[in-house]
């Protein structure tokens, strides 16, 4: 492995695939769990709101509040908040009052960031990736406010990321505690006339403009479960499917499990957030139309700036053409598109080719062609 201080060592063993910007752990030949398991865990960023539901919404209010107040010029969360009293509530560990002030500042950059490239960006309530374990992909409650300001940062910046393993491991004997890492589904989508759907995303907070699988994207409505819970993969997938394409579960009649995917991989120029991913197959019971027009009214709609549907003959072509971001893109025969038809894909430094790394990952994973076999 060529990137150094992994925040999940044990994902970058050399027989899974480790791409220049993902590292992705087949389900083909291993026996790895596809579910949310809800778990509790003390060793983390803010314990009592990573257990406790109500925190977690109260610890959201909060952020929000820092958000709007992050306009204020000259505004710093040392001065508004001495001593941190108002996150306490929220427990702060011994020894960490320092470490929770940098990574709330960081939550300030973020802020002020996001408004400054008008890109939607909120503290909305996530799960957090805790450990791969023997009933599913264990979680605990996270927020998409401290994933950006720890996650995010850290893949803008080495040292931040090395400073925050040291301390997890040194004050909390847990080397990711530090980190908040929402797991996203992300499935690939077959129409039933035969054609694999792409988005060209939105103006969003990550991957501006770059392509990526239409069902994507973080459980983040309101019917969270508890301890010892488990989500099972159909319905997580099913809620993406909702939400960005507008179906119910029904229009689900075909669903593979691929394995999952780590935003890190082998080139040391992308230094990757390690953000985990579910990745799977699935197949609708819509044509590309009957699709299309249901986008246009799925609460998600907005992230899906252009959809093109390439016919399954065809996906090994666009995956090559697609998989360089320093070339220009082409597209394949018989490519249908919808929406804005003149959006060019956008680039990313986190990514090697015009994609979400994990939603090409997907792809690789899934037809087995892999076009940095050579690189």
């Amino acid at each position: 492995m060529i990137n150094e201080n992994m925040i999940y060592p044990f994902a970058y063993s050399k027989e899974n695939l480790i791409l220049p910007d993902v590292t992705a752990i087949s389900n083909y030949n291993k026996n790895i769990t596809s579910n949310f398991k809800v778990v509790k865990s003390d060793n983390v960023l803010f314990p009592d709101a990573a257990n406790n539901l109500k925190a977690a919404k109260k610890l959201k209010d909060i952020l929000k509040n820092v958000q709007e107040d992050s306009k204020e010029e000259g505004y710093s969360i040392k001065a508004k908040y001495p001593e941190l009293k108002k996150f306490e509530q929220f427990g702060i560990q011994p020894g960490t009052k320092d470490i929770v002030e940098l990574i709330l500042t960081k939550y300030v950059e973020v802020c002020r960031e996001k408004r400054k490239a008008k890109l939607g960006f909120g503290p909305g309530m996530q799960y957090n990736f805790s450990k791969l374990g023997n009933e599913g992909i264990e979680v605990i409650l996270g927020n998409y406010g401290t994933f950006a300001a720890t996650l995010l940062k850290a893949a803008e910046n080495p040292d931040y990321k090395k400073f925050l393993i040291g301390q997890g491991e040194r004050l909390l004997g847990n080397r990711q505690g530090f980190f908040v890492n929402p797991p996203a589904i992300n499935a690939i989508c077959e129409s039933s006339d035969g054609y694999i759907l792409i988005a060209n995303r939105g103006p969003t907070a990550e991957y501006d403009r770059m392509y990526h699988n239409i069902a994507a994207g973080h459980q983040d409505d309101k019917k969270w479960g508890k301890a010892g819970d488990i989500i099972p993969l159909e319905n997580l997938v099913a809620y993406q499917i909702n939400r960005e394409v507008g179906l119910p579960k029904k229009d689900l009649i075909e669903l593979n499990f691929n394995g999952i995917a780590f935003s890190a991989g082998y080139d040391e120029r992308i230094i990757g957030t390690e953000k985990i991913e579910l990745l799977a197959y699935t197949k609708l019971n819509k044509t590309v139309d009957e699709i299309a027009e249901s986008m246009k009214t799925a609460k998600h709609s907005w992230e899906t700036r252009q959809l093109l549907a390439v016919p399954k003959g065809k996906i090994n072509e666009f995956i090559k053409k697609t998989s360089d971001a320093r070339k220009d893109v082409g597209y394949v025969a018989r490519i249908k598109k919808r929406f804005n038809l003149d959006v060019q894909p956008g680039t990313d430094p986190n990514s090697k080719s015009y994609w979400v790394p994990v939603g090409l990952s997907n792809l690789i994973v899934w037809t087995r062609v892999n076009p940095y076999i050579l690189d």
